[in-house]
């Protein structure tokens, strides 16, 4: 693990404000009735050559991480009520461990909008679901360590092992996957 992997992705002082991506709601006040629905991974269409080629990407992916972890589940569905009324949410993967709950976003590149969908979002509606800490994970292809990034992350080099470590449950992971 490389804690700060460059001055624009530490916190503390030196912490990057980053706006919210234009759209995104996080949930607002209490989180309660978190539902999930789990699915069979279906391979998706994209309506640009981007959404394509990270959808690809994606697909691709589904297979390295069932060989590594025959229970992550792809593409579940977490229904959740907040002070808003019914909402919905589709994490990229979950896996569901004894000691926690492991939700992944995928992404070509390394980008900011991941750490609003994992930390803002996710981890709160997981963490109202699940029995056990919630730790995320960015899934990238190509990573740039100038990106500017609104906390510290960590650099995952051996996904299996940085899952099980109890001390990287609170961190944001990043693990740069090439097939």
């Amino acid at each position: 693990m490389v804690p700060s992997l460059s001055p624009l992705s530490s916190a503390g002082a030196d912490s990057v404000v980053m706006p919210p991506p234009p759209r995104f709601r996080p949930p607002y006040g209490r989180i309660t009735r978190v539902a999930p629905r789990w699915r069979a991974y279906q391979r998706q269409k994209g309506n640009s050559v981007a959404k394509e080629s990270g959808l690809r990407f994606e697909s691709q992916l589904v297979v390295a991480l069932r060989s590594i972890f025959p229970t992550i589940e792809f593409q579940p569905e977490f229904r959740y009520c907040d002070d808003g009324g019914q909402r919905i949410c589709f994490p990229d993967a979950v896996l569901r461990l004894p000691d926690r709950t492991v939700v992944c976003e995928v992404k070509l590149s390394h980008t900011a909008d991941a750490w609003w969908q994992l930390e803002k979002l996710y981890r709160p509606v997981l963490a109202a679901w699940s029995l056990v800490p919630v730790q995320v994970i960015e899934i990238v292809k190509s990573f740039d360590a100038a990106i500017q990034f609104p906390c510290e992350v960590s650099f995952i080099t051996d996904i299996e092992s940085w899952v099980r470590a109890p001390e990287s449950i609170p961190l944001f992971g990043v693990w740069k996957w090439a097939k």
